[in-house]
């Protein structure tokens, strides 16, 4: 689940027939007429004056959201421990999170694409590790990808939280 603020090539059926065979249940991002979500969120997006109301409006809520409409109490995601000092400790049971790949590492990740053929996005190969939102993601330097954290090191670039402490995580 993310954003409408996401890299344009998520939005252009990467995955193609893969995705349209799929049975993932999907859900819009904001519950209001489009036009009026994409003023509200280019707004938030581009002046990011709130961040915790960006997320609550861009991810928490339609996450919520899909979670209720699926008539599910679980959500399965991709967070791993390799990620950073926050997720260090990450389980593979959380209460309603499922984390499969908490005990992978990048590396892992990577060695299961090429051994079963597993598409990926495009934007990997031009430098990016890790991909968020357009407005808070960079690339990063290919020596530090493999590093600790390193994948994520282009998150939430420049972000801050309220208490003025670096943004790592969408809360």
């Amino acid at each position: 689940m993310g954003s409408i603020c996401l890299f344009l090539q998520v939005w252009r059926g990467l995955l193609g027939e893969r995705l349209e065979r799929s049975t993932t249940p999907t859900t819009k991002p904001y519950a209001t007429s489009i036009p009026s979500f994409i003023y509200e969120l280019l707004s938030l997006s581009l002046s990011l004056a709130d961040i915790n109301e960006y997320d609550r409006k861009c991810k928490v809520e339609p996450l919520q959201r899909a979670i209720k409409e699926a008539d599910s109490n679980a959500w399965i995601n991709g967070r791993r421990r390799d990620h950073g000092f926050e997720r260090a400790m990450l389980p593979v049971w959380e209460g309603s999170k499922i984390n499969p790949l908490s005990f992978w590492t990048f590396e892992d990740c990577w060695n299961y694409l090429r051994r079963n053929d597993v598409p990926y996005h495009p934007l990997h190969d031009v430098g990016f590790s890790s991909l968020g939102d357009m407005h808070s993601t960079r690339k990063v330097p290919l020596e530090k990808w493999l590093s600790y954290g390193g994948e994520r090191s282009g998150r939430f670039e420049g972000l801050k939280n309220k208490d003025g402490s670096d943004k790592t995580e969408c809360e």
